[in-house]
């Protein structure tokens, strides 16, 4: 917590917590029933506490309440099973082409990252300060609008979204190489699929896909 300085200064309401078992916090404040779920999931389904968070999510999806969680494309190849399962218990899931940071928001007053940002930290931020969740809350739904679909099976994408997913790397500038890092795919595969949708869009250059792909909806 922020000390109080003078005047109408008040207090920060989070900390920077050293806590070895952020998987069973996380789980304790899903229990506690206070709100819906967000998840930014880079790596954990390597974690063996992977099976403790999808009994607290599956618990949640029961009770009514909606749980999201966005992936980085590879998850699709490197933990399919895990994906299906999330999606069989109820996890709304939607992939980008690749996850900034670990990421959990319960409810409107609950949110932790790692500090720093990423997945190799040993500290974590808590934050329960409403504004600051909020915050935290917009970046993931604008980027949850962004990413593509995955299948209630959970192990492929949705019905037209592998142009989407292409589609926002080219909007980045990613080039050939990262591309097919991002999306476990071949670069020969990434040059075709690039080929076709500036074809399908009937440009000569990248920049005029993306131009064409937002002009159309497609992004």
């Amino acid at each position: 917590r922020r000390p109080a300085g003078t005047g109408n200064d008040e207090l920060i309401d989070g900390d920077v917590s050293t806590t070895a078992d952020v998987p069973g916090l996380i789980a304790q404040w899903i229990r506690e029933k206070r709100g819906d779920v967000c998840f930014l999931r880079p790596d954990q389904w390597r974690f063996p506490s992977e099976s403790e968070m999808a009994v607290a999510v599956g618990n949640a999806v029961r009770e009514g309440r909606r749980v999201r969680a966005i992936y980085p494309a590879r998850a699709m190849s490197e933990a399919s099973q895990v994906l299906r399962m999330r999606a069989e218990i109820g996890e709304d899931i939607r992939v980008v082409p690749s996850v900034l940071t670990r990421l959990a928001i319960v409810g409107p007053r609950r949110a932790i990252v790692p500090e720093p940002l990423g997945t190799g930290s040993d500290l974590r931020v808590v934050v329960r300060q409403a504004s600051l969740v909020g915050m935290l809350q917009a970046y993931f739904d604008a980027l949850w609008e962004a990413a593509s679909r995955v299948d209630p099976r959970g192990d492929r994408l949705a019905e037209g979204d592998h142009r989407r997913l292409l589609l926002a790397e080219l909007a980045d500038g990613v080039k050939d190489e990262q591309i097919a890092r991002n999306l476990d795919v071949s670069l020969r595969t990434v040059r075709r699929r690039v080929a076709a949708l500036m074809s399908e869009l009937g440009v000569d250059t990248r920049f005029q896909a993306g131009v064409e792909a937002v002009r159309r909806g497609w992004l």
